[in-house]
């Protein structure tokens, strides 16, 4: 599953949840799913993996996310944001926690049928590969893949994702977790949790219509300066 020249592949499944809570509107928390979501690679960039079983975060790849906040009342403030992921299983070689950030995305980008009905286990290597790209595909290079004419294909600013310069959050995932088994929703007790201020301001953001909702890119680069930077070791 992995090759010899990643420095970092962590296998999290695509079963996630977004809880906000909320004030003075309403005081429940919301729990959200994700509406889209999609993994880039800079590895094996004209691959994508769109509707995918599972999403993954290094050696070279990325994650993108989006939720719906249409069910959120008007007027609401956020609280606080907390982004759950359950991790099936991780490879990392050095250093044993790695720190995957959380990204404000700042364009739009899609989800196509790359992945759809694949349920690699990851053992295999395929899931972490990608799959040919489908049509409205996000992928390395464009933020939307034209299949039937690939010219017209709408690019990305930076291949490898448009995102602002400062991470919203971040969390240490990898060490402890198991580098096989069955793969599934929850199915490993395992789980991340990303939360702070920076992705508070986030939702806020897109709430009040101040940022356009392009949700977030999960990425093991530390900052916007390096982003982008070749995995290979």
């Amino acid at each position: 599953m992995m090759h010899k020249h990643y420095h970092i592949l962590t296998i999290i499944t695509a079963a996630l949840g977004f809880l906000l809570t909320l004030s003075p509107v309403q005081a429940a928390p919301i729990s959200l799913l994700p509406t889209k979501w999609n993994m880039i690679s800079s590895v094996f960039p004209t691959n994508s993996d769109g509707s995918g079983y599972h999403t993954f975060v290094g050696g070279g790849r990325e994650t993108l996310l989006q939720f719906d906040l249409s069910g959120i009342p008007a007027g609401a403030t956020i609280n606080s944001a907390v982004l759950t992921m359950y991790m099936d299983r991780s490879q990392v070689s050095s250093p044993a926690n790695q720190p995957v950030f959380v990204y404000r995305a700042t364009s739009s980008w899609g989800m196509g049928t790359s992945g759809a009905g694949a349920v690699d286990n990851g053992i295999t290597g395929g899931g972490g590969q990608g799959y040919p790209v489908a049509n409205n595909d996000a992928t390395w290079a464009y933020r939307f893949y034209n299949a039937t004419t690939p010219a017209a294909s709408t690019p990305w600013t930076t291949a490898g994702g448009d995102y602002a310069a400062t991470a919203s959050a971040y969390s240490l995932v990898g060490s402890g977790f198991p580098t096989t088994g069955t793969p599934g929703p929850g199915a490993a007790p395992f789980s991340r949790t990303w939360s702070g201020a920076g992705m508070v301001a986030d939702v806020q953001s897109w709430l009040d219509g101040l940022q356009a909702n392009d949700g977030w890119l999960l990425t093991d680069y530390a900052s916007a300066t390096i982003i982008h930077r070749q995995a290979a070791l």
